[in-house]
């Protein structure tokens, strides 16, 4: 009997551990949001930090829920970014929801404290106002590249007036490694625009940059982190000012290839061959040119001639300096100002130094489907390039029940319930066993 109930006791200090385990501390899990509040449509930034402890396994978009005031959940597409072990980064668009208060939580985290491992939800509220007059979307919310030495880390930034209202944007930025394809803009009512964010990473000898880019409309902005961190980084010489090819003081057709051409990811590019729908929406392609003259090069051009510049516009359309050994990443877009015939067409993508053509890339472009396009469309540009790699991860996460930790909380009752049925069971019949022996003593 003694050993049942030593038995009994543990049972019960077991679930007892375990329920405790099970619940967290709020404060071991801070969820940042980066306003306040926010109309529908809008982009919510989202910084996710374990304060105490560390994961027992990473985040991803299904930890992220958005809940009404009763609990239900509201379908969300989500995008995640992991920032480092002990954070990570969501964004979303809020949905087509009438104003008030509503909850984000991240659910199902796993994470171990002190030795002890906790499994717990975490919760933060989410204020909705009212208005559909001055609103602007964002992708990305969020930007962290991870790039090479001789590696450029340029992006597209897109933008979207989800409004009612037309809004005139402007773009600011912290940091020197990066600039803007166009930094102040008109958009309409429904209306994108892609935003090249161009970056010049060859001339930093640093091996991590910082930097934010502000977005201003009708009295509100956004911040964008850019992180970028760069591997394989040599410190770069004071390069002699003798040794700057500038307008032919060094005579380059001496030199074999004295630029190359290449993807983001360092391939050589022999031809861009390029089919063009003119229906379809395509963003800016990225190639790289590379100075592979062992000279500092200035004053560098770079053009599409021949039919296909009619098509293809390119930019920056300079560079005033391309360290030597180095490379800098050029965006190709389709030109917003061309009214396309079906065909094929050809031409090059040229780099000048001076007057001297120092590289130049054939150009194949096969335009269709211009007959369904109607006059003004020009909200086009090209992928010219097929090997960049995506950063965030987007999910649309149907309706589903309470989460995997209302789960685990209810299967914990459960149990406990059952253990003490079975402790009050075994009581109540020892008990009747002690008053039935004393019934008999009586006799």
């Amino acid at each position: 009997m003694r050993f049942n109930l030593i038995a009994e006791k543990s049972a019960v200090f077991l679930i007892i551990f375990l329920l405790f385990s099970f619940f967290a501390y709020a404060e071991d899990l801070e969820i940042l949001t980066y306003r306040d509040s926010y109309n529908k449509f809008e982009t919510v930034q989202l910084e996710v930090t374990l304060v105490n402890g560390t994961f027992s396994s990473p985040l991803s978009v299904s930890n992220l829920n958005l809940r009404d005031s009763s609990g239900g959940l509201i379908s969300i597409a989500k995008n995640s970014l992991k920032i480092n072990e002990t954070k990570y980064f969501y964004y979303f668009d809020v949905p087509d929801v009438p104003e008030g208060r509503y909850k984000i939580s991240i659910s199902g985290v796993s994470y171990v404290r002190e030795g002890v491992n906790y499994l717990s939800e975490f919760s933060t509220n989410l204020s909705v106002a009212d208005g559909d007059a001055d609103i602007l979307s964002l992708r990305p919310g969020y930007v962290l590249s991870n790039v090479g030495a001789n590696e450029e880390a340029s992006f597209s930034l897109i933008l979207t007036n989800k409004g009612t209202n037309g809004l005139n944007v402007v773009l600011n930025k912290e940091g020197d490694f990066f600039n803007f394809q166009q930094q102040s803009f008109s958009l309409n009512p429904g209306q994108t625009k892609n935003i090249g964010i161009i970056t010049r990473l060859s001339a930093s000898d640093e091996a991590n940059l910082d930097g934010k880019i502000r977005v201003n409309y009708a009295g509100k902005f956004y911040e964008i982190p850019f992180l970028v961190f760069r591997s394989d980084i040599v410190t770069r010489e004071v390069v002699d000012l003798n040794e700057t090819v500038d307008e032919g003081a060094v005579d380059l057709s001496l030199i074999e290839n004295p630029v190359l051409i290449t993807t983001l990811s360092g391939r050589e590019l022999e031809n861009l061959t390029i089919s063009l729908d003119v229906n379809e929406y395509y963003p800016p392609g990225q190639i790289v040119v590379k100075n592979n003259a062992n000279v500092d090069l200035m004053n560098v051009e770079y053009s599409i001639i021949g039919d296909a510049g009619e098509i293809l516009d390119v930019k920056p359309m300079e560079s005033e300096i391309l360290i030597a050994n180095e490379g800098a990443v050029v965006l190709v877009f389709i030109n917003e100002a061309g009214d396309f015939d079906n065909g094929e067409f050809a031409g090059s993508f040229d780099i000048k130094v001076g007057d001297m053509i120092v590289g130049s890339l054939p150009i194949f472009v096969n335009v269709y489907g211009a007959a369904e396009v109607e006059a003004g469309d020009v909200n086009k540009s090209a992928d010219a390039v097929s090997d960049e790699k995506d950063s965030v991860t987007t999910v649309i996460e149907p309706e589903e029940g309470r989460g995997f930790g209302l789960w685990v909380f209810l299967i914990f009752v459960f149990v406990l319930l059952l253990v003490l049925f079975y402790v009050y069971k075994k009581t109540k019949r020892k008990k009747e066993e002690f008053e039935g022996y004393i019934e008999r003593i009586k006799r």
